[in-house]
């Protein structure tokens, strides 16, 4: 059988298997080993060629304790900016983003079973048909049945966030989990991520739930450093020219490199710096600020519902049903101080039973959510109006050419 089939023999080769495992390793290990290494490399070059350079330290005898004092200030406190970008670098990567396989309650144990009434769903209903599809969300095929044995812990979940199925409730068939509100599998990490809100390639991790507070910190310190790191090769510059020091020495070309390295992630990150900061002060994810439905399961009926949004910006007038103002935005992804704010300290527990604090439940606004509802009920109405008025007019059709 595997002599037919020579593209599952190589699959199965087992040297195959490890040099893919090793190219793997080599992939995540490149952006690691390149950030530390610029990051390094700028700093050593700051402080030889920028603190300590003769433009700030200056040749004046009399003054030489007082320069060295200012230059040691100067140098500590890019030490301090580094020391916090290194730092928050490696705890976004080992603290990672989280994933409902961290939580025994959420894995599936009969997955096929799942899987198999998606299938059959999936095969009655059509995959390139919305009005199918639209139907099926109806919940008129309902079988009370059919999740009797695997269904979502309830009692540790409040689902706000559906999927367009015949259970409604979102699962990974990969990860065989339940997938919590604003969880996403990514297919690079091959891995399902709590309020996942990308995949950075920087980090070769996803930034997600329990590493976002770190990521957004790593950004406002790289920003702060970059700018730092600029100033100071400016000026040293600048001395240099105005001075006419070209004369007698040479200039560093570590240091031309260095100001417009740092311009250059001066600007790029710190415009990546105010989007990450804009959609935390929004309570967004990158996903969620590119989503344009939205599947919503009634309680009293258990009929399952979809909203997409128009082109027109419905979206925004809606709102976001879990924005909860900008402080409180903050304050759940930053920490409740201006100490967790600073310093990078974990504001997140793993525990199933933290209700609001381990990435399976999140609080909502139940004014915005109140709208979303009543806006998926009305578009279900019309899309049924809208079906039925199609069925008639295939009727009339199908009796005036009978006649």
């Amino acid at each position: 059988m595997l002599i037919n089939q020579p593209s599952i023999m190589i699959r199965h080769l087992p040297w195959l298997n490890s040099c893919q495992s090793f190219c793997c390793f080599l992939s995540s290990l490149f952006p690691k080993v390149f950030c530390t290494t610029l990051l390094t490399w700028s700093y050593y070059t700051f402080v030889v060629d920028g603190a300590f350079s003769d433009f700030i330290v200056g040749s004046d005898k009399e003054h030489e304790e007082k320069h060295y004092f200012i230059a040691s200030l100067v140098a500590l406190f890019g030490g301090v900016l580094y020391f916090l970008c290194i730092y928050t670098y490696y705890r976004i990567i080992y603290r990672g983003p989280g994933s409902p396989q961290d939580y025994g309650e959420l894995i599936i144990k009969d997955l096929k079973r799942v899987a198999g009434y998606k299938s059959k769903s999936d095969s009655s209903l059509g995959t390139n048909s919305n009005e199918s599809a639209s139907s099926a969300l109806l919940g008129n095929e309902e079988n009370p049945e059919r999740f009797e044995e695997e269904k979502p812990p309830r009692e540790l979940l409040e689902i706000h966030m559906l999927k367009t199925n015949g259970s409604g409730y979102r699962y990974c068939n990969k990860c065989s989990v339940w997938k919590p509100d604003r969880c996403h599998h990514c297919s690079t990490c091959n891995i399902c991520v709590l309020r996942m809100d990308h995949h950075c390639p920087w980090f070769a991790i996803c930034i997600g739930f329990h590493n976002q507070k770190f990521f957004a910190q790593f950004l406002m310190y790289i920003t702060a450093y970059c700018g730092y790191v600029f100033f100071v090769s400016g000026y040293v510059l600048w001395d240099f020219f105005f001075s006419q020091e070209y004369v007698n020495r040479y200039l560093s070309l570590g240091l031309i490199f260095l100001l417009v390295l740092s311009f250059s992630f001066f600007i790029t990150i710190g415009g990546f710096t105010c989007f990450s900061l804009y959609l935390i002060f929004k309570n967004k994810t990158t996903i969620e600020f590119q989503e344009n439905r939205w599947n919503y399961r009634n309680a009293k009926n258990g009929n399952n519902f979809q909203y997409e949004f128009d082109e027109r910006g419905k979206k925004k007038e809606l709102g976001n049903i879990f924005d909860l103002g900008y402080r409180k935005n903050w304050t759940s992804v930053m920490g409740p101080s201006w100490i967790y704010w600073i310093l990078p300290l974990s504001v997140t527990k793993s525990s199933v039973y933290d209700h609001l604090e381990n990435g399976l439940n999140y609080e909502i606004n139940d004014e915005a959510y109140e709208k979303w509802c009543h806006n998926a009920h009305l578009q279900d109405q019309l899309n049924r109006q809208l079906a039925e008025y199609r069925e008639r007019l295939r009727g009339d059709r199908a009796a005036s050419r009978t006649h």
